[in-house]
């Protein structure tokens, strides 16, 4: 566990060994946000709709992040001598990412199916909570090295099956 999220969701099943503890969360947000769906009578065919077109905008984000962190990953760990090809390759596939997601953006209504307002608050949520990882990633790397260092990682702890 990177120590980022409760530590009793890093939690795996005696015997399957499975994030049971997590899975059994993400399914009680999933209930909510379906609850909601359904108190408010919302149509379910607009809502998949909207929620597949703010997925592939999401992930969209998502690959433009890593693509550029590769970028910077081939960069500073490039021996001397090295060629430049897988940098500069990763980062023409980078700039593509970033031509599709402007694309995205431009085209943000006929991807949720939303207008006006609904499309602003959409998109303010979307690079809010991208700003909120990359304030906390920060805010650990220099207050709590040790959490920053495992984040993403999935380092056993002793007496914890592998």
């Amino acid at each position: 566990a990177d120590g980022i999220l409760h530590r009793s969701l890093s939690r795996v099943h005696g015997t399957h060994f499975s994030p049971h503890r997590a899975s059994v969360a993400m399914t009680v947000a999933s209930l909510v946000g379906l609850l909601v769906i359904v108190v408010l009578k919302l149509d379910e065919g607009l809502m998949y709709g909207r929620l597949a077109g703010l997925y592939s905008y999401t992930f969209l984000i998502l690959l433009l992040m890593v693509a550029l962190a590769i970028v910077n990953y081939l960069i500073k760990n490039r021996a001397p001598g090295e060629s430049l090809v897988p940098p500069v390759l990763t980062a023409i596939s980078a700039v593509a990412v970033a031509v599709v997601l402007y694309l995205a953006t431009m085209n943000f209504t006929l991807l949720t199916g939303t207008t006006g307002a609904a499309t602003a608050f959409m998109l303010v949520i979307i690079y809010g909570v991208v700003a909120l990882g990359l304030i906390t990633a920060a805010v650990y790397r220099k207050r709590n090295p040790a959490v920053y260092a495992r984040i993403g990682r999935d380092e056993q702890e002793a007496g914890t099956p592998a």
